[in-house]
């Protein structure tokens, strides 16, 4: 749960309290109910706006309630007699991940893994340092994540998809990290 979202959750259940002595108040003679009354008619427009702040806040908390888009996590990469064997998407990405740095000098890698229903779709972003063809170079760097994606793990890649985003055609030294 988020912040806010805590912060309405305690806003609310204060909010709650209140109300609940208030009526136990009422009910047992500690508070006069007409008080109540004349202390809510002083301001109508503010008890409207409180009302409809606490309206937004309980909707927000019920949506929190609410199944929503489950993520997925993880794939399923093999079915045998004792179980399941499944293989979570950050290996994947990870591995993907280490092939392009065995093949390429990467200076920035982004990656992100989804699981479609024909296997798992790989997803790169990239800054590199390279002097070769890029297009070459993307679908080598393709067919090896697809092989050795599907030979370590099981999972069967549908797509890699490459994007470079900046090419640096040489290394820039390190300034003082020697």
């Amino acid at each position: 749960m988020q912040y806010l979202d805590r912060f309405f959750v305690l806003v609310f259940t204060l909010l709650w309290t209140i109300v609940s002595l208030l009526m136990m108040g009422i009910s047992i003679g500690w508070i006069d109910s007409l008080y109540l009354v004349d202390l809510i008619n002083q301001d109508l427009q503010l008890v409207g706006i409180i009302g409809g702040i606490l309206f937004l806040i309980s909707l927000r908390i019920l949506q929190l309630f609410l199944p929503g888009k489950e993520k997925v996590t993880q794939t399923v990469v093999a079915q045998g007699k004792l179980g399941t064997i499944k293989v979570s998407l950050g290996a994947i990405k990870k591995l993907a991940e280490e092939i392009v740095r065995q093949e390429v000098k990467v200076t920035e890698i982004k990656s992100k893994v989804e699981v479609t229903e024909q296997g798992v779709d790989i997803l790169l972003d990239l800054a590199i340092v390279s002097r070769a063809n890029i297009a070459e170079l993307g679908e080598k760097l393709q067919e090896q994540i697809r092989e050795q994606v599907t030979a370590s793990t099981g999972a069967e890649v549908d797509q890699v998809e490459i994007l470079i985003n900046k090419v640096s055609r040489q290394e820039k030294p390190n300034k003082g990290l020697d």
